[in-house]
């Protein structure tokens, strides 16, 4: 006696893309979703490494004194070079003996001394903006902006130099009423520690508020227009410990 056969339905086979109006977009909308947050997910671990990088080079100098000239081009103000000795310590701890009594008093704070550090603690939100060229240098592009209006700089632009781990260009919007960049050249100090041994702090307030009308003061930064101001570092002495007694001096 023979088994009889049963016959079995076939599975009905779904096509999404012409069973369900719409699918089709839909897929693709996702997959542009997913580029796009694959994309921002890499560029924002991109950021972070090489902030940690840069953090990282600048906190093995825990202190420094150095020499400086500095000299100004300010329209309608003549100053001659000025002479200074600059002692440095970690963290942010500043101070200046000068040829002349408060010379050091009309010059930019970024342009001497600058600790990107104190930047990336303070409350920025970082995005990287591809690559540029500072020089022959390719340097990787990020954009800090300020979370909170009470931070004196609102946004703040970076050149990273990927190969020492140093900013090599610091873009400041609005500073003190100007528009303000600084631009570091570096020397290899105690053949392990790159340091500015130029930085030139150019600043225009015609781009920005204007100040004051009338005669610079060069007692106060703030009141002068446009120009700029170079410093040449000389005469590094790293990591030899200095005392917080020399930076309580008046």
């Amino acid at each position: 006696m023979k088994t009889p056969v049963t016959k079995m339905n076939p599975i009905p086979s779904f096509n999404t893309h012409s069973t369900f109006p719409g699918a089709g977009r839909t897929s693709a909308w996702a997959a542009v979703f997913l580029t796009l947050f694959t994309l921002t997910t890499h560029a924002q671990s991109k950021a972070e490494n090489l902030i940690e990088a840069v953090k990282q080079t600048y906190l093995r100098v825990h202190d420094y004194e150095v020499d400086l000239t500095v000299t100004l081009d300010i329209a309608r103000l003549r100053v001659p070079d000025m002479r200074l000795h600059m002692y440095y310590k970690q963290p942010g701890k500043v101070h200046f003996e000068a040829e002349r009594k408060n010379s050091f008093a009309m010059l930019p704070r970024q342009g001497l001394v600058f600790n990107p550090v104190e930047l990336f603690e303070s409350g920025y939100d970082v995005v990287v903006q591809g690559q540029d060229t500072i020089g022959s240098t390719p340097c990787t592009k990020l954009v800090l902006l300020a979370r909170s209006d009470t931070l004196r700089l609102q946004r703040v632009v970076l050149f990273i130099d990927p190969r020492l781990n140093v900013v090599r260009r610091m873009q400041m919007t609005p500073y003190q009423g100007k528009m303000a960049e600084v631009t570091f050249d570096y020397t290899l100090v105690d053949h392990r520690y790159p340091l500015p041994s130029r930085a030139v702090f150019r600043f225009d307030a015609s781009r920005g508020r204007r100040s004051e009308a009338g005669r610079p003061n060069v007692k106060r930064f703030s009141t002068l227009t446009s120009g700029s101001v170079t410093i040449v570092y000389s005469k590094y002495r790293v990591n030899k410990g200095i005392p917080d007694s020399i930076f309580k001096k008046e």
